[in-house]
C-alpha cells in the first residue's frame, strides 16, 4: 500500500514548478545549489490566506482602555480603503465615524497585519485611550 502523504522527489518538484509558474516563488542558485525563495506576490498571498483567521481575542477582563484605528487612505487607493474598512467591520470594529473605528481589546498586531498587506501603513493610526466621550453605546455594542 502507497503512503500518499509520503514525500517524493516528484510532488515537491511539481509543486514548485506549479508556484514558479504563478510568480509564487522563484528559483535562485547560491554556491551552485538551487534554493526555492517566495517572492513579494508569493508572501502576499500567503498573507492573505491568514486573513480569514484573524480575529481579535477577548480577554477575560477588560483593560477599560479603547483602540481606535484612524485612517485617511488617498482616493486614488478607493478599493483598498473599502476593503481594509470591511475588514475591520469583519472583525467586530465599531464605525464611530466613516474613519474612525473603535474596539475595547488589544488588537495592534492585526492592525498591523491588515496595514502590511495592503500596503496603507502611513496612512493608517492605531491609538489606544482612556476614555471616549459618550461611550454608553459603545459599551452596550461590546456587551462591556
Amino acid at each position: 500500500m502507497i503512503d500518499s502523504n509520503k514525500f517524493t522527489r516528484w510532488k515537491l518538484n511539481h509543486t514548485v514548478k506549479r508556484l514558479k509558474r504563478q510568480n509564487l516563488v522563484k528559483i535562485v542558485y547560491e554556491d551552485g545549489l538551487p534554493v526555492v525563495k517566495i517572492t513579494e506576490q508569493g508572501r502576499l498571498r500567503a498573507l492573505r490566506y491568514k486573513l480569514e483567521e484573524m480575529e481579535v481575542k477577548k480577554p477575560k477582563v477588560w483593560d477599560r482602555k479603547w483602540r481606535l484605528v484612524i485612517f485617511d487612505i488617498p482616493e486614488k487607493h478607493k478599493r483598498m480603503r473599502e476593503i481594509f474598512r470591511n475588514h475591520l467591520k469583519i472583525m467586530g470594529f465599531y464605525m464611530l465615524q466613516k474613519s474612525v473605528w473603535v474596539h475595547p481589546y488589544p488588537c495592534s498586531q492585526e492592525i498591523e497585519f491588515l496595514r502590511q498587506i495592503y500596503n496603507v501603513g502611513i496612512n493608517v493610526t492605531y491609538i489606544v485611550a482612556e476614555k471616549i466621550e459618550s461611550s454608553d453605546n459603545l459599551k452596550s455594542y461590546f456587551r462591556l
